[in-house]
């Protein structure tokens, strides 16, 4: 963990995954991050187990797994 990487990548991700889900919120549709590994995988669906209106949820195979933000 290389001046705070692994943290600071951590917040990083939860930011994006917060924007993602207003934004399906807003339209009312799916939306797909980037490919990631499992590592990121699992924060983004931490930040956002508990966002009202939203579910994620893992798609493809690695290396291009990817996680979808689903209205919920």
């Amino acid at each position: 963990d290389v001046e705070d990487y692994r943290g600071r990548r951590e917040r990083q991700l939860g930011g994006i995954a917060r924007r993602a889900a207003e934004r399906v919120r807003e339209t009312g549709t799916m939306l797909q991050l980037e490919p990631m590994p499992a590592l990121e995988r699992r924060w983004v669906h931490l930040a956002l187990k508990d966002e009202a209106g939203v579910a994620t949820q893992s798609i493809g195979e690695e290396p291009q797994r990817r996680i979808v933000v689903l209205p919920a």
